[in-house]
């Protein structure tokens, strides 16, 4: 590994680390494989990263702010309704199959892992947080009337849209994309209360 400046090194191994945890999950990662996929000593991801469970929860964080989480911060400017469902549609088409991998891949190495449950409940008590504050804007402005607390409006719908698109990524689901969609804005209607004009 040629020289780079600390900040650059650091972001390399990062990088190289969500590469393979795409190919063998968070649970194979070993910091011998991520150095030889940097062309690197093993030391230099010591060096950088206290343990390698550090190191995998840093990649998730790293993954999710370059990801879905610019998504998140778009969606408060636009209409409320437009924003749930950008949201709500956006995993996995902005992210695709890199970023679909990596956050299933950290859901499973969350159930033995304290440190990367911490994390990944983080990804998704801001994605709710977000949600919540869009549905009260939507209350406020008369586009929305939800018959639940906004807060439980947002875990319904979120923990809805993340599962249909989970499914519909499978290979031999009878479960397409654009149907798990058509649920997923029928739901939003239904839940928020929103009138559709034809």
């Amino acid at each position: 590994m040629s020289y780079m400046p600390r900040a650059e090194r650091r972001q390399a191994i990062l990088e190289a680390t969500l590469k393979l945890a795409t190919e063998n999950g968070f649970a194979g990662l070993t910091a011998r494989a991520i150095a030889r996929e940097l062309d690197a000593a093993t030391g230099i991801v010591h060096h950088h990263f206290e343990s390698l469970e550090d190191l995998k929860c840093a990649a998730f964080r790293y993954a999710n702010e370059n990801g879905f989480h610019k998504h998140l911060e778009k969606a408060r400017s636009m209409p409320p309704r437009d924003g749930i469902q950008f949201i709500l549609a956006s995993y996995p088409e902005h992210g695709e199959e890199f970023e679909i991998r990596i956050w299933m891949s950290a859901g499973d190495e969350s159930l033995r892992s304290e440190q990367m449950q911490q994390a990944f409940t983080e990804c998704y008590n801001s994605t709710q947080q977000v949600l919540t504050d869009i549905i009260e804007a939507g209350r406020t402005q008369g586009a929305f009337s939800p018959r639940l607390p906004s807060e439980k409006a947002a875990w319904k719908l979120l923990g809805l849209s993340f599962t249909l698109m989970d499914v519909s990524y499978l290979k031999g689901t009878n479960l397409d994309r654009q149907t798990a969609l058509e649920i997923i804005s029928s739901e939003i209607d239904e839940t928020l209360g929103v009138e559709r004009t034809e």
